[in-house]
């Protein structure tokens, strides 16, 4: 840093000891330029909040808490907005901060994904006008607005990035960490292209990726381009839910 001419700000410097839930490990304070450090439990990187054990529960709690406030806001303005407008809004200020990184989140406990999955159900009430107590997926409300749940939609995103790798349209750093199957007979089969999942790390992209790879049907999974990819498999998504 000294010899591009930057400077530490101590007070806005953090350190964090990411480690598996069942790891015991002392996490002592550190001296940096004559400050000590204390290790923090959470940290904000990208917009993301991860805590040690990467339980995510810091980031789940604020996620939600900004989409609340923004499901708020657009509810008051509701009775003046056309259905169209409204689900414009709730695109752009509720989905796409639901989106953002949602990968990360793959692995979590169903309980927790609840939590937005309910704020969604209740973006599209809000969208459509239902009532509270209307079951949205009885009433097909997420199908009509062609809304993926969250889950799918993080099983959606992960599946693209591992087509991604698979035909070099992704970084290196990506690609790297998934080992394509090879099959040694010629069957109509070895075409496919599957991946071999890695037996540690179950939040990690070498493990998730592959066990959501290898459950989409080869028809979907030989798609020729990506976008025929993204359209196959969301409709299989749709199917599944």
């Amino acid at each position: 840093m000294n010899n591009n001419k930057l400077k530490l700000n101590d007070d806005k410097t953090e350190i964090l000891l990411m480690k598996s839930s069942r790891q015991t490990i002392n996490t002592p304070s550190v001296s940096i330029n004559h400050s000590i450090i204390d290790m923090a439990e959470k940290a904000k990187n990208l917009g993301v909040m991860f805590d040690s054990d990467f339980s995510m529960q810091y980031q789940l709690s604020s996620l939600c808490k900004s989409l609340h406030f923004q499901l708020r806001k657009i509810g008051i303005i509701r009775d003046y907005l056309t259905e169209k407008v409204a689900k414009t809004l709730v695109t752009s200020l509720i989905l796409s901060k639901l989106d953002y990184c949602n990968s990360i989140l793959a692995g979590c406990p169903q309980n927790k994904l609840q939590k937005l999955q309910s704020i969604m159900n209740n973006s599209a009430r809000l969208v459509c006008r239902k009532p509270k107590t209307t079951h949205v997926t009885q009433l097909h409300v997420l199908r009509s607005l062609h809304w993926l749940p969250v889950k799918q939609r993080i099983d959606y995103k992960i599946a693209v990035m591992c087509f991604k790798c698979i035909h070099k349209q992704a970084p290196s750093y990506l690609t790297d960490l998934l080992e394509i199957l090879q099959s040694r007979k010629c069957l109509r089969s070895s075409k496919d292209t599957r991946v071999n999942p890695k037996r540690y790390g179950e939040q990690s992209f070498s493990y998730i990726g592959p066990m959501t790879w290898n459950k989409i049907p080869m028809s979907v999974r030989q798609s020729p381009t990506l976008e025929i990819f993204k359209k196959r498999l969301k409709t299989l998504l749709f199917q599944n839910f």
